[in-house]
């Protein structure tokens, strides 16, 4: 049972990642993140990724 809780832990991380990269293409070809990224943009995108994580939490 360990193993397949960290598989899919791994597994998480990976795909957090993937979104993050994703997001964060999306928002350079839209327009809507200048070159170099705000220090809130950056922040923004987190709190997102984190509270899509919390949310996804079994209670």
């Amino acid at each position: 049972m360990e193993r397949r809780v960290e598989q899919l832990q791994k597994r998480k991380s990976s795909l957090l990642k993937e979104l993050a990269e994703d997001a964060a293409e999306i928002r350079k070809l839209d327009g809507s993140q200048a070159e170099v990224p705000h220090y809130s943009q950056i922040e923004d995108a987190a709190r997102l990724v984190c509270r899509d994580e919390i949310v996804a939490r079994p209670t």
